[in-house]
């Protein structure tokens, strides 16, 4: 693109923007990364990449400055982002009739030399810069301009990277909520059908037939409700109550596995205030994962316990174990992508956590290779009467 005949276009800037969903958003530590390089470089105490929306100038990753933005009508950045060809530099600001009364001049943080190469992630407009500041006048070297300007094209290859993976994530979740969206009324008429069916006396093997399928039918609408949340792995579902019987659901969510005879439990008849779809979910989850890692004749065994009107549901099984990285991903969820991928952690356990977050709570593991697996949800206040004790 040639400076010459650039056109700066403020609806066309503001799209490229909000495609990058970053103003506002916290620490990245590869953008902090290019700030520090470009500080230590060319010897100035400052420096930031910065995302210009229509009223603010946010710090997206600094060295040097505790502020995380400005109001865009003080920004030298504004002026740099209009000239998207050309690194901008101001060596002197009290030299520069454009800035010499600019409030970051007159006052903290008394900028006195700025250099600000444009950031853009679609070749076209610059949303930001990767700049330098100080409170001494500057003149950048030759060396240091190219500097500057290498690592720009760093911060805008990241830019450009994450504007693709938010494309991509927008386009699942749109799959997604579509997919749930299409199997949701024909499940609702299934299962209203079977629940009708139910209450008739209609005896023997089809009474029972009819019930099953009322509980798949219910669990699958369950999993519908899962689909348009875990489009999302970073947001859970909004948290709904109700008031159920902890053995009466969990005895339910048994019943609906393929082989229900491999798991016995052990729950304690509570009542709990909690929508019923997270256990019903949670359980189904890691009872499957637990069934699917073990051997045909072993059993999986789940439990409960009430303390202090927390409740934690545990499912136990004798399988190989995990390994210890799979803790790490669960003690560090919502940053599991710096993690290698482990095979044995299965979405399961993935959503499993995400759905005890969604009431405060965790997912606990106990594992070790060979000796077998203990995972527990542990849901803060839920429970609200708990057996006498004896």
């Amino acid at each position: 693109m040639s400076g010459a005949t650039y056109r700066f276009d403020e609806a066309e800037r503001l799209e490229v923007v909000r495609k990058l969903e970053i103003a506002g958003t916290s620490y990245d530590p590869a953008l902090s990364a290019l700030t520090e390089a470009a500080a230590s470089i060319c010897n100035v105490p400052t420096s930031l990449v910065t995302v210009l929306d229509d009223a603010t100038q946010w710090f997206v990753a600094q060295v040097g400055i505790e502020s995380t933005s400005t109001p865009r009508e003080h920004a030298f950045c504004d002026v740099a982002i209009r000239q998207p060809d050309e690194l901008f530099e101001v060596p002197d600001t009290l030299l520069d009739p454009r800035f010499v009364s600019n409030p970051l001049v007159t006052a903290d943080p008394h900028i006195r030399f700025y250099a600000g190469v444009p950031i853009r992630p679609l070749d076209n407009h610059a949303v930001g810069t990767l700049c330098l500041v100080s409170d001494t006048p500057k003149d950048l070297n030759d060396f240091e301009r190219n500097a500057l300007r290498r690592l720009g094209l760093v911060a805008e290859q990241l830019f450009r990277l994450r504007i693709e993976a938010q494309s991509e994530h927008r386009l699942r979740v749109s799959a997604i909520d579509g997919l749930a969206h299409d199997l949701g009324a024909p499940l609702a008429s299934i299962r209203l059908t079977a629940e009708s069916l139910a209450t008739q006396s209609i005896g023997g093997l089809a009474q029972r037939q009819v019930e099953q399928l009322a509980i798949f039918a219910k669990s699958a609408e369950a999993l519908v409700r899962e689909l348009r949340s875990v489009g999302d792995p970073m947001t859970g579902p909004s948290a709904s109550t109700d008031i159920v019987d902890l053995d009466v659901l969990v005895n339910e969510v048994v019943a609906t596995l393929g082989t229900p005879e491999r798991v016995s439990t052990n729950v304690l008849p509570i009542r709990c205030r909690i929508d019923p779809w997270v256990v019903i979910r949670s359980l189904s989850n890691l009872i499957n994962n637990a069934l699917l890692h073990t051997e045909p004749d072993s059993q999986v065994v789940v439990h409960s316990q009430a303390k202090q009107g927390d409740l934690l549901l545990t499912v136990q099984d004798d399988g190989p174990g995990l390994p210890p990285e799979v803790d790490l991903h669960i003690r560090t969820y919502g940053n599991t992508e710096h993690i290698p991928p482990i095979p044995e952690l299965g979405l399961g356990i993935i959503v499993a956590h995400s759905l005890a977050r969604t009431y405060g709570g965790s997912l606990r593991l106990e594992s070790r290779r060979g000796t077998g697996t203990r995972l527990t949800i542990e849901l803060p206040g839920v429970v609200l009467t708990e057996p006498a004790a004896g």
